[in-house]
């Protein structure tokens, strides 16, 4: 059990840092996102 929060946790870890990556070298792709929350997926 615990070994799979952490996996989850990383999972949203990696998925926070493209996220960051995205909003430092796109910001039109980053606010793109920003208007469909949906499109993390």
């Amino acid at each position: 059990m615990i070994e799979n929060n952490r996996y989850v946790y990383i999972q949203k870890f990696h998925r926070l840092h493209r996220i960051t990556q995205i909003k430092s070298k796109y910001p039109a792709i980053y606010r793109s996102f920003c208007a469909n929350p949906g499109n993390l997926r």
